[in-house]
C-alpha cells in the first residue's frame, strides 16, 4: 500500500489533536480536490514497517486523542 503522509500532531483534523493519515490513490478526481497529488495509486510512500512504527509512534502520545483517515481510494 502507499501513503501520501502523515501529520502527528494534527489541530485541523478533528477535535483536539490527533494524527491524520492521507492515503495515497483516488480514483474520484473530485473538482476542488485539496490534495490532487494523491489521485495516483502508484505515487507517494510505500507502508512498510518503518511507516507502520512511525505511525504507532505518533499515535502513543499522551495528547493525542484520535486519528483520522483521509483519502479516496
Amino acid at each position: 500500500m502507499q501513503y501520501a503522509g502523515i501529520i502527528k500532531n494534527d489541530f485541523s483534523a478533528a477535535s483536539g489533536v490527533s494524527v491524520t493519515f492521507f492515503t495515497q490513490g483516488c480514483p474520484h478526481h473530485c473538482k476542488g480536490c485539496h490534495n490532487p497529488e494523491t489521485w495516483d495509486i502508484d505515487s507517494g510512500k510505500l507502508f512498510d514497517d518503518n511507516a507502520k512504527q512511525e505511525l504507532l509512534d505518533a499515535l502513543n502520545k499522551p495528547y493525542i486523542q484520535g486519528i483520522t483517515f483521509s483519502g479516496g481510494h
